[in-house]
C-alpha cells in the first residue's frame, strides 16, 4: 500500500490518493462491521488484502497505516527542512505509539518489528537534521548508515527467524496433540488426558491444553494450525454447539490435521438435522466469520466428523481403562476413516471381581489414604485420578501416606486413617459412598472434603430430613446414620480442587492446590469422625 501511495504521488493524482483513503476507511469502519454480524465470508476474502494481515479486533490499523505512509510520502514536498523534519518526527512518533498500543499484527514478533525500524527511522531523520548547519557530515552520516543498516539486518533475521520456525514447524511441531474439549463437560478429564500422555515415554511433544498454553484467544487457531500434530475431541453432548470448539476442529480439517474423536458416554455424532439448522442451534457460530470460518465451513466439518476414526468409552471411568484409552491413542493411526475402537468400563464377572477385590487388598493393604468419589460421575473420577497423581509425589517418602482410589464396591482398608471424599453433584445419593462413609464414621476415620465442580452444593435442612428417614427406602436402614455422617464431614474445612467449568485452573494452580492438599493431610489439624 506504501507503494500505491508512492505511485499516485509521483503521477501526481491527489484524487486518486483521496479516493483509495475514502473507500479503504468506507470499507474498514463502516461495511466490515455488518458484513462480519452476517458473516459474509465472500466480502472478507475479498478485502482480505487490507485487514487479514492484523488481529481480530485491529482492523482499523489498516487504515492508520494508509494515512501514516500517505503523510510519509506527502511531507518531502512542504516547503522549509526544519517543518518537514518535525513532521516526519511526528508521524513516526505517533506511529511507534500507536503500534505499541494495538499491537495490531497477527505475529507479536511483527509489532516488535514495526516499533523498532520506525524508531530506527526518527533517530536517522533527527540526526539528519545536522545537515542543515555546520556539523560533523562524516560522523553523522556513518551513525545514519549504521542504524541504517541494523534496520535491514533486523527485518532479515526476523526473516529467517520466521522461515526457520515455519521449516520447523513441518517436521516436528511443538505440540503433538491439541485437545479439544467442553470445559464443562470434559474439564476434569482432558486435565486427565494431558497429564497422563506427558508422562509416556512414546509421546516426545507437548500437549495443547488451552488453559495452560494459552494467552491471546485471538491466536487459538494460528496455534493449532501451525503448531499441532494431532488433535484429539473429546466428545461430550455439547462439544458440538460450542463456536469455539467447532472452530478448532473446523481449523483442523481445514489444515489436514491427524483427528480422532474419543466418544464419552454422553456423545452423539452430529444429525443431519443439526447440521442443517445449524446456525439456529448456535446463532454465535457467526463469531467465526473473523477467523476465517464460514457457516458452510462449520456444517462440512460437522459431516466429515462422523468419518472420524473413534474411540468410544463406555461405562464408568477407572484407572485400568484411563491407561488402556491413553495407549490407544498414541498406538493408534490417527487418520479420516471409518475406524470404531469400542472400550467397555462395565463391571466384571463376580470371580473376576474378587480376584481383584483380592488383588487390591494385596496391593493397598498398609495405605493410610484412600479416595472416595462417585464412579457414577466420570468428570468426578477423572478430578480422583488427577488428585492422586499430583499428590502422591508430594507423600511418597511417607510411608503409607500415598493415596489410593477406592473401587466402587469396596471398604476402606484396615489400616486406612483418612478419607479423601470427591464432592460432587449428587454424590451423597450414590449407596455405596453412603455406605463408606457410614461405616468411617464408626471407625471413627478422618474424612477430608474436596469440593470438585461448581455443581456441587452443599446438602441442605431438607436433604437432612430425607436421608433421616431413608432407612425404609431403597438404601440400607443404617443408612439412616447418613445425616449425621455428613453433618460431620463438613464441620471439616473443604478444599477446592476444581477442574471444568468456569473454575478450570492451570497446571500451576493446580500443583499449588495439591501442595495444600498434601499439607491437610500432613500437618494439618484433621478432626476424626465421631462414633
Amino acid at each position: 500500500m506504501a507503494f500505491l501511495a508512492v505511485w499516485m504521488a509521483s503521477c501526481r493524482c491527489p484524487v486518486l490518493i483521496v479516493s483509495f483513503l475514502a473507500i479503504a476507511s468506507y470499507v474498514v469502519i463502516v461495511e466490515l462491521p455488518k458484513r462480519m454480524q452476517k458473516a459474509d465470508v465472500a466480502f472478507l476474502r475479498t478485502w482480505s488484502f487490507l485487514f487479514y494481515r492484523f488481529r481480530p479486533g485491529a482492523a482499523l490499523f489498516s487504515v492508520i497505516l494508509l494515512l501514516r505512509n500517505t503523510a510519509l510520502v506527502i511531507v518531502p514536498v512542504i516547503h522549509g527542512g526544519s517543518a518537514q523534519v518535525l513532521l516526519f518526527m511526528l508521524v513516526l512518533c505517533v506511529s511507534i505509539l500507536v503500534t505499541s498500543f494495538m499491537l495490531p499484527w497477527r505475529t507479536l514478533e511483527c509489532n516488535y518489528m514495526e516499533a523498532s525500524v520506525l524508531a530506527g527511522m526518527a533517530v536517522c531523520i533527527s540526526m539528519g537534521s545536522l545537515f542543515m548547519e555546520d556539523v560533523d557530515v562524516d560522523s553523522v552520516m556513518q551513525f545514519c548508515l549504521g542504524l541504517f543498516s541494523a534496520n535491514i539486518l533486523l527485518m532479515v533475521g526476523v526473516f529467517v527467524w520466521g522461515f526457520t520456525k515455519f521449516v520447523r514447524a513441518k517436521y516436528r511441531k511443538p505440540f503433538q496433540y491439541f485437545l479439544c474439549h467442553h470445559k464443562a463437560g470434559a474439564g476434569a478429564f482432558a486435565r486427565l488426558l494431558k497429564c497422563e500422555l506427558s508422562r509416556m515415554n512414546a509421546v516426545k511433544g507437548k500437549v495443547f491444553m488451552d488453559c495452560d498454553d494459552l494467552q491471546d484467544l485471538t491466536q487459538l487457531f494460528g496455534y493449532f494450525a501451525f503448531e499441532a500434530e494431532h488433535l484429539v475431541i473429546l466428545g461430550t453432548r455439547d462439544i458440538l454447539t460450542r463456536r469455539w470448539c467447532m472452530g478448532e476442529v473446523t481449523t483442523g480439517r481445514l489444515h489436514k490435521i491427524n483427528t480422532v474423536v474419543v466418544a464419552l458416554p454422553d456423545y452423539e455424532p452430529p444429525s443431519e438435522s443439526l447440521v442443517q439448522e445449524y446456525q439456529v442451534h448456535v446463532p454465535d457460530v457467526t463469531e467465526l466469520a473473523a477467523h476465517g470460518i464460514s457457516l458452510a465451513d462449520v456444517q462440512e466439518t460437522l459431516r466429515w466428523m462422523r468419518e472420524l476414526p473413534t474411540i468410544e468409552l463406555r461405562g464408568t471411568l477407572d484407572s485400568t481403562s484411563a491407561r488402556s484409552l491413553w495407549k490407544e491413542l498414541v498406538v493408534m493411526h490417527v487418520s479420516p476413516g471409518s475406524m470404531v475402537h469400542q472400550m467397555s468400563c462395565e463391571a466384571q464377572d463376580e470371580p473376576d471381581k474378587d480376584a481383584r477385590l483380592a488383588s487390591r487388598k494385596t496391593q493397598y493393604n498398609g495405605s493410610k489414604v484412600a479416595i472416595l468419589v462417585d464412579y457414577e460421575n466420570m468428570e468426578a473420577v477423572a478430578t480422583a485420578l488427577v488428585l492422586q497423581l499430583m499428590v502422591s509425589p508430594l507423600l511418597v517418602s511417607l510411608g503409607g501416606m500415598v493415596p489410593y482410589i477406592m473401587a466402587a464396591d469396596e471398604e476402606a482398608m484396615p489400616t486406612v486413617q483418612i478419607i479423601v471424599m470427591i464432592c460432587s453433584q449428587g454424590c451423597f445419593a450414590n449407596p455405596d459412598i453412603a455406605s463408606v462413609l457410614v461405616s468411617s464414621a464408626a471407625r471413627s476415620l478422618t474424612v477430608l472434603p474436596i469440593i470438585a465442580e461448581d455443581a456441587f452444593r452443599f446438602p441442605t435442612k431438607d436433604f437432612y430430613e430425607v436421608l433421616a428417614t431413608a432407612g425404609t427406602t431403597s438404601m440400607p436402614a443404617k443408612l439412616s446414620q447418613l445425616a449425621a455422617v455428613i453433618k460431620q464431614v463438613f464441620q471439616e474445612i473443604a478444599v477446592e480442587f476444581q477442574l471444568q467449568g468456569g473454575y478450570s485452573a492451570s497446571a500451576q494452580d493446580l500443583e499449588g492446590k495439591a501442595k495444600t492438599i498434601a499439607f491437610r493431610l500432613l500437618g494439618g489439624k484433621l478432626r476424626p469422625r465421631e462414633k
